[in-house]
């Protein structure tokens, strides 16, 4: 967050991304990155995947992706469960990240997280989960 502050600071005309960086908490601004895409892309060549969706019922997700590209998914013995959503919150020591950490990622991320699901309404780019529209009635 520091890195993030003082670059903002010497560059207020700047976006954070890439200017600042492309890893790590600067990677995670998908809303500039989006913003970038649709330079070169139209909002119908692009799909928006949850990692939640995919670690949680990966095959599932890849069939309803494969639906919106056009293609067949063939499931190949890949199984529903997955390994790819255990996270621990703990360092290496076993701490923790304090809430006041918790807090300003928040209050830091909030206005990109806004402007990346009103680009999402706005431009009408598809968001594709696990869940089918046949499920839900």
């Amino acid at each position: 967050l520091l890195r993030a502050s003082t670059c903002e600071s010497a560059n207020p005309e700047e976006d954070l991304w890439p200017n600042c960086g492309t890893s790590g908490l600067f990677g995670s601004l998908y809303s500039l990155q989006l913003n970038q895409f649709l330079n070169y892309f139209s909002s119908e060549q692009i799909a928006i995947v949850r990692y939640e969706a995919y670690s949680g019922d990966g095959p599932q997700l890849l069939k309803n992706l494969a639906s919106w590209l056009g293609l067949t998914f063939r499931r190949d013995g890949m199984t529903a469960s997955s390994e790819l959503d255990v996270t621990t919150y703990a360092d290496d020591d076993g701490s923790t990240m304090s809430n006041e950490i918790r807090d300003s990622l928040d209050t830091f991320f909030n206005p990109y997280t806004s402007k990346l699901y009103s680009l999402i309404a706005d431009k009408g780019i598809t968001f594709v989960d696990v869940i089918e529209k046949k499920d839900l009635f």
